[in-house]
């Protein structure tokens, strides 16, 4: 958690990784390990071999901005 200067608000940040390597067979894998081991989540494409664009539009998507 971070405070602004002159300000009395309070952000929390977290942190989202992004599978977009869809054509490499082991690059979502290796991605949740690592996401895994350091407790982020991970946004894979939800069928198949999606287009790279698709899965990180789909995760910038998720991001909440509370």
């Amino acid at each position: 958690m971070t405070k602004s200067p002159g300000c009395n608000h309070i952000w929390t940040l977290q942190v989202l990784l992004a599978a977009g390597d869809t054509f490499r067979a082991a690059a979502a894998e290796q991605l949740q390990l690592w996401a895994d081991r350091s407790g982020v989540t991970v946004h894979t494409a939800t069928r198949g071999k999606a287009r790279p664009d698709n899965v990180l539009y789909e995760a910038v998507g998720r991001v909440s901005l509370h």
